[in-house]
């Protein structure tokens, strides 16, 4: 795959994978709202009538590009969410994620007890490695995959 497929294909599914996020909002009795578009998909219980009264439920962050997942990390601790979920798509599966995220945590000031999921997938076709999924739990980071296959 050159380069230029590559990046076509990276964006294609990223979009994709973004508005069947925004879709699946409703199974949860939440919403997504385009205009806070500075998160990919952001999930909120609007409980209230003004959005002010609104929750963030879930701000979910797409990254497709190697090894930039830690600044979309960044972004996802400055915000106040029950759960901040990264999706990510890497070249090599040994990136060491267990050790960087813990430490970018605790270099915050304050951080807060939302949940972290973390889901890593093959960046490159055909898939070299399968997905992966981990959970924060303030301390560690956990795989919670189980020994399951997802690769089709």
């Amino acid at each position: 795959m050159t380069r230029e497929t590559e990046l076509r294909f990276n964006n294609t599914w990223t979009a994709y994978l973004i508005d069947f996020l925004a879709r699946l909002a409703p199974q949860f009795s939440c919403v997504s709202e385009p205009q806070y578009r500075q998160i990919d998909v952001p999930y909120f219980d609007r409980t209230g009538h003004d959005w002010s009264e609104w929750a963030m439920e879930a701000a979910i962050e797409v990254e497709n590009r190697d090894r930039i997942w830690v600044e979309e990390i960044s972004k996802l601790l400055l915000l106040n969410a029950g759960l901040k979920v990264l999706i990510a798509y890497e070249n090599d599966p040994t990136t060491p994620r267990e050790t960087h995220f813990p430490a970018i945590y605790r270099s915050r000031k304050y951080n807060n007890t939302a949940g972290w999921l973390f889901i890593f997938g093959p960046r490159i076709l055909p898939a070299t490695h399968d997905f992966s999924a981990y959970k924060f739990d303030g301390a560690r980071i956990v795989d919670i995959t189980d020994g399951l296959k997802t690769l089709l």
